[in-house]
């Protein structure tokens, strides 16, 4: 047994290319549902998640590559770059330390070898595939491995699961595990119900960026009661 995890996967998910597989990858009867095109869609994407704004020392910056953490398009486009990847890791990988079991969760992975030698050799395998993604590992000690809020533990081939005790309870859970599947275009699709929400946020950024900044911080300030963020952008002209 081993887990692998993927090193800082949001922030490393090339945006450009995981849109484009995104567009290329839907249906388009999953877009006529929201009175959407290819083109449409690809703008709303570019929108949401290629305009991530943060202030850090009193500084606003956009996040140029990566998925920001929060925005709920995030996961998604974290999960369609593996999806998309690791059918043809997989099928490419050579018979003789391909894993016997292969089973992620976003950025963690469960998996069953024949031999525990072939564990370092898939790692070293995955890790030549792709310059933004790396992977960790975690092998078994004594037959038992922490894989999500869960310890595996292997009694000669028959397995069992406890769960461990966390101050916190986490959301994620080791029956949500799935096997690499093709894109599943009408969650993908779903996320457009979130667009104008989000367009309006990065909108409102933009203009707050523009020679109209006066009246929007107005206009911000009237709406929201928020001018901290707003007046050190002002102040600072970063």
């Amino acid at each position: 047994m081993a887990s692998f995890d993927v090193e800082s996967l949001f922030t490393n998910v090339p945006l450009h290319e995981t849109t484009e597989l995104i567009v290329n990858n839907l249906n388009i009867s999953h877009l006529d549902k929201f009175g959407l095109d290819k083109v449409h869609f690809r703008k709303l994407l570019g929108i949401t998640a290629h305009h991530s704004v943060f202030c850090f020392d009193d500084c606003l910056y956009t996040q140029t590559d990566g998925v920001a953490m929060g925005p709920p398009l995030g996961p998604s486009y974290a999960n369609a770059f593996l999806c998309h990847h690791e059918q043809d890791w997989l099928e490419q990988c050579p018979l003789e330390f391909k894993p016997l079991h292969y089973r992620r969760y976003i950025d963690d992975t469960f998996l069953l070898f024949k031999h525990p030698s072939h564990v370092n050799l898939f790692l070293d395998y995955l890790n030549s595939k792709h310059p933004s993604i790396k992977f960790s590992c975690e092998m078994q000690k004594d037959n038992q491995l922490p894989f999500l809020d869960t310890m595996v533990t292997n009694n000669n081939g028959i397995f069992h699961t406890t769960k461990e005790r966390l101050a916190w309870e986490p959301r994620l859970t080791i029956g949500s595990m799935r096997e690499p599947t093709p894109f599943h275009e009408a969650r993908l699709v779903s996320g457009a119900n979130s667009f104008g929400r989000h367009c309006q946020w990065v909108t409102g950024l933009q203009v707050l960026r523009s020679q109209s900044l006066r009246c929007s911080h107005l206009d911000f300030v009237r709406n929201t009661g928020k001018r901290t963020i707003i007046e050190r952008h002002r102040a600072t002209r970063c």
